[in-house]
């Protein structure tokens, strides 16, 4: 590479860093991929284990060969199903600065340095791991926890020694041979390494460490990191006062007095983990460190602000990871921790805003008879939505915010979500659009599903309130004191401040007061109970939040009039006949699995069951007239990256709306999806389809075989024991990005197998469903 080629691909590079990692102070924009997909995207996971096996067999005197080939083929097709989650970030800053460390680390083994692929995946779990073709998987959630590059670089090197040490496949051949079976489902337990393995590629990390010019500072700081993965980024206490205003204050005992102390030890027992403890490891290390000086060894090699800029960005990431994941306590502790730092940053407000409303939506209680009168077709499930909190098990500062949201019933949750989004609303000056959708849904959980008149909610103020409680009204200025005038016995008798009855009634107040040992407690407890009456007092003078409330409450009045029109229980049917034109068909799926024999995945077959499922796909849309574009995860080229983060876009919104166990009450955050097809591929729906075929074990064989020699003849009996037992599943949804519905969904259950007339029919089934124009029946 000449100097000029270096120099364009620095300014490059340069210029993707600073335009996806921008200034944290008032906003941020979620990292995407960028540049060209890498070229094992190019190949399908069965031409991958074809390529692995071939040189197996080539490969004289090879111990365990069938061991080793079942690991190939395990190991193609699982990291296939990584590499297709949309959760792998390419030629993001983050890649490249992980990279650039690989560099530093493996400045003397070139040969290695050249085998090694850094994938960064978006997951929050604080972990890396490397598979055996050299591709190492760094998870966000790892990159927020570290305190310094050395720290990446001792675990960079512990996961190249396992790539080194070939740990992969002499787990997997291990760890099989002792369970005596085979099996093929893919589960990631299958690769974790045994604890020998860990302090092999710990010893070996040491060795390449020294190589590098790090601060051994790095190595114990490292495992330290991994001691304490299991809590937040960060621990800072939470502030009560955060979310508080004048009018809204928590009832005390919605915050612990104290947090449950930390108190993870590095001695503990390890004998149910992958991993050994702390403790052990560092003893290990130790012993391979020797004598050691730290002579010319840095903390930070590369620049220092690129570091923190790395990280501070993977902690952005994790609010957004918090909020798909649903782990909402988790996303709003991370969130209050970066805006102490940020506290104008809007994504940073905004998310917070999406957390609350989704936690008052799935505390809310469904309202059956709204989705009866819509005729809403969704997936339901009976289940409870309500969310739950276990603040027990958890240690820390951001054990308050888990406690309060599981102290909080759900119209407390729905007011104190209003609350926020309102005030951010208008801080926004009515500019943001999700927040303004949050608001409007809010108004509907409050009026529809929380039952919740407007006037429920008081217009005194919390302080007035208070005031009137402890027999001092609402404060007035001197001058109304003076012309005050008393035309009332009531009024003379407030007047009457030196009366005997005023000063009893006063005397018990104070007493009561002293015993509480706060003076505004014995008033402050009687609040409690109803504090979130008194949370609108201010909002009620605002005509827009009125005219919004008593529209939602006009929505509710409809609601309850038409659902007692309806016949009891009625059961809805989805005759299709939506009159769509055009759909999206998001990465279909096709699975063969057997089991005769235990229950296996046919890997295989699987995939070429899936390219003759694309063309049915295909063949079948056109036969309906109907228009469609394919985001097709098989279909991607090196230069197709704009296509994979559309993959990736729209398999967030679908993994966040199936988290929601498809209530009708949580909304898709992830509302880029929806504007980003109707941008771009100009609709609104998303059809996800697959197909599941199962060999299963045929019935009564026993007798069959009996019956062949003793009862009836062989031809009868022959052509019943050599035909193939199978069921199959068909699964069709199409989702509704804009409203977060499903529009419409197919499902099919048959004991046939899976020919292609069976895909012809139900496919085209499906298709003419979602073209023809609807037909109204009463």
């Amino acid at each position: 590479m000449n100097k000029y080629t270096f120099a364009l691909l620095f300014s490059f590079i340069s210029t993707i860093f600073h335009s996806q990692i921008e200034d944290f102070k008032n906003n941020y924009t979620p990292l995407m991929s960028s540049g060209t997909l890498p070229e094992i995207y190019t190949k399908s996971a069965s031409e991958k284990t074809n390529a692995d096996l071939d040189a197996l067999h080539k490969t004289k005197g090879v111990s365990n060969r069938s061991a080793k080939e079942k690991f190939y083929l395990n190991s193609n097709f699982s990291q296939d199903r990584v590499l297709r989650s949309g959760k792998i970030l390419f030629n993001s800053p983050l890649s490249t600065y992980v990279n650039k460390v690989v560099d530093e680390v493996f400045k003397s083994s070139p040969e290695l340095r050249k085998q090694l692929q850094i994938f960064i995946v978006k997951s929050d779990v604080v972990n890396a791991y490397c598979f055996d073709n050299g591709i190492i998987l760094i998870n966000i959630g790892l990159l927020a926890q570290l305190d310094n590059e050395a720290q990446l670089a001792f675990i960079l090197s512990h996961e190249a020694s396992h790539f080194v040490k070939k740990h992969s496949l002499e787990g997997y051949v291990h760890s099989n041979a002792r369970r005596g079976r085979f099996s093929t489902n893919v589960d990631w337990d299958e690769y974790k390494y045994s604890q020998e393995s860990e302090l092999e590629a710990d010893i070996q990390g040491v060795k390449f460490f020294k190589e590098s010019k790090y601060s051994y500072k790095g190595i114990p700081g490292a495992f330290n990191v991994l001691k304490y993965s299991y809590l937040p980024f960060d621990e800072i206490p939470f502030e009560k006062t955060f979310f508080e205003d004048s009018n809204l204050v928590f009832p005390a005992d919605y915050f612990l007095k104290q947090t449950a102390p930390i108190k993870k030890e590095e001695d503990y027992d390890d004998s149910k983990s992958s991993h050994p403890n702390i403790k052990k490891r560092k003893e290990a290390v130790g012993k391979e460190l020797g004598e050691f000086s730290e002579d010319g060894r840095e903390k930070f090699i590369l620049d220092q602000n690129e570091f923190y800029k790395i990280r501070e960005a993977s902690r952005f990431e994790l609010c957004r990871i918090g909020l798909l994941d649903r782990d909402y306590a988790a996303c709003l502790y991370n969130c209050y921790m970066l805006q102490k730092k940020y506290p104008a940053n809007e994504y940073l407000k905004t998310t917070i805003g999406k957390a609350l409303f989704e936690v008052a939506a799935l505390k809310a209680p469904e309202n059956w008879n709204y989705r009866k009168v819509l005729s809403v077709d969704v997936l339901d499930n009976s289940e409870s939505k309500s969310v739950y909190y276990d603040y027990d098990a958890k240690e820390g500062s951001s054990q308050q915010v888990y406690h309060l949201l599981n102290k909080m019933d759900a119209n407390q949750m729905a007011v104190f979500a209003m609350n926020y989004n309102w005030k951010l609303r208008k801080e926004l000056k009515e500019q943001n659009k999700t927040v303004n959708r949050i608001c409007d849904s809010l108004f509907v959980l409050l009026a529809l599903n929380n039952d919740k008149d407007i006037t429920y909610f008081n217009r005194t103020t919390r302080k007035d309130y208070l005031n009137d409680l402890l027999g001092k009204g609402p404060a007035k200025s001197d001058t109304a004191k003076k012309v005050q005038k008393l035309t009332s016995l009531a009024d003379l008798d407030e007047a009457d401040s030196d009366s005997k009855i005023k000063r009893i009634e006063s005397s018990k107040v104070e007493s009561e007061l002293k015993d509480l040992g706060n003076k505004d407690s014995l008033a402050t407890s009687k609040l409690d109970q109803y504090f979130d009456k008194y949370v609108f007092a201010d909002f009620l003078n605002d005509q827009v939040f009125v005219n919004k409330y008593k529209a939602a409450v006009v929505v509710h009045e409809q609601v309850v009039a038409d659902s007692k029109k309806l016949k009891p229980n009625p059961s809805y049917t989805n005759k299709g006949g939506l009159g769509i034109d055009k759909i999206v068909v998001l990465d279909p799926f096709y699975l063969k699995f057997d089991q005769r024999n235990g229950g296996s995945i046919r890997y295989f077959s699987s995939d070429e069951k899936l390219n003759e499922y694309s063309d049915v796909l295909k063949e079948n849309a056109q036969m309906a007239g109907l228009e469609f574009d394919y985001v097709d995860f098989r279909t991607l080229k090196t230069g197709d990256m704009d296509k994979y983060n559309d993959f990736t876009v729209l398999n967030d919104w679908m993994g966040e709306f199936l988290n929601h166990n498809f209530s009708t009450n949580a909304l898709v955050m992830n509302n880029d999806a929806a504007k980003m097809l109707q941008e771009k591929y100009k609709t609104k729906y998303m059809l996800w389809t697959g197909v599941i075929g199962v060999k299963v074990p045929k019935q009564n064989v026993g007798a069959a075989i009996l019956a062949t020699f003793l009862l009836y003849p062989a031809p009868f009996t022959i052509p019943y024991l050599l035909k193939k037992e199978e069921i199959t599943y068909y699964v069709a949804v199409l989702y509704n990005l804009e409203n977060n519905k499903v529009q419409f969904y197919q499902t099919v259950n048959m004991r046939l197998s899976d020919t292609r007339d069976f895909l012809n029919a139900f496919v085209y089934d499906t298709m003419n469903k979602i073209k023809k124009q609807p037909k109204y029946k009463k």
